[in-house]
């Protein structure tokens, strides 16, 4: 299984905020770990005609998703990328190893609180 998308017609923050609040009611936690308007803010030769000004729209933010009492030791990764109203919300493949062989709940259940995501959205 590749990568799990699903894009919402809204912008990246409206649905950062929406997806961490539906993650935390589902018990889990979050922790941001890139987000590209903090990002390049030092960067000089961004191509984006709107940079370093409140124009700009673009963002990119990967936050971190753990649940150590369920889900030990497994931390996930999301991707919100986001222009204008308009966001793709990403969830990368689980890597399987004969370790890992197992059904992927956790996975699962992140799948199912991106599709929850969506259709509050777009409802």
């Amino acid at each position: 299984m590749g990568t799990y998308t699903v894009e919402l017609a809204q912008n990246s923050k409206q649905v950062k905020t929406r997806l961490e609040t539906l993650l935390a009611e589902a018990g889990f936690h979050t922790a941001v770990s890139f987000d590209l308007q903090s990002a390049r803010m030092g960067d000089t030769t961004c191509t984006c005609p709107y940079h370093g000004i409140s124009n700009c729209t673009c963002q990119y933010e990967v936050l971190l998703v753990d649940d150590p009492k369920r889900y030990p030791g497994d931390t996930r990764t999301i991707t919100i990328h986001g222009r204008d109203d308009i966001t793709w919300v990403s969830l990368p493949a689980f890597p399987f190893t004969p370790q890992t062989a197992k059904p992927d709940t956790f996975g699962k259940k992140l799948r199912r609180i991106l599709l929850k995501s969506a259709s509050i959205v777009e409802a």
